[in-house]
């Protein structure tokens, strides 16, 4: 069995590279796998102090299905209001510049937005972007 230091190094190296590609190919797959290795960390032998690396994972664990959930929801907010609208996903994808397949991406809640995408799509949209998050909130 490793060392308790060389253990914690192989499970950051792998929650880091899982998570780059993640953000790198914004992959719903690569961000399962970081869940995963979270999940495996905290159920093996692993960890140096075992009570608090359990509550640590399950609270970092919980942070990234929470995470997911937003995205989840603030794609049902841009869905409702783009139908609101009556936009189709075509007609949204022309106006912010983008490929249909993007939109359905991001209504799909599989895409981790950034803040500047987020401005471009409710202006899009013709709503204010805190209404559109509050939106999402409401919809968790």
């Amino acid at each position: 069995m490793p060392s308790p230091l060389i253990a914690a190094a192989i499970y950051l190296s792998t929650l880091f590279y899982s998570i780059l590609l993640a953000i790198r190919f914004r992959s719903q797959e690569y961000f399962q796998k970081a869940v995963e290795t979270l999940d495996f960390t905290c159920r093996s032998k692993l960890t140096i102090d075992p009570a608090s690396a359990e509550t640590l994972c399950h609270r970092r664990m919980q942070a990234m299905k929470d995470q997911t959930e937003y995205q989840e929801a603030l794609g049902r907010a841009i869905a409702a209001r783009r139908e609101k609208l009556g936009y189709s996903q075509d007609k949204l994808a022309r106006i912010i510049g983008v490929d249909t397949d993007y939109v359905a991406f991001v209504e799909d809640g599989k895409n981790d937005l950034e803040l500047s995408e987020m401005i471009v799509i409710a202006s899009a949209l013709r709503i204010p972007l805190s209404t559109l998050l509050a939106l999402a909130e409401a919809g968790i």
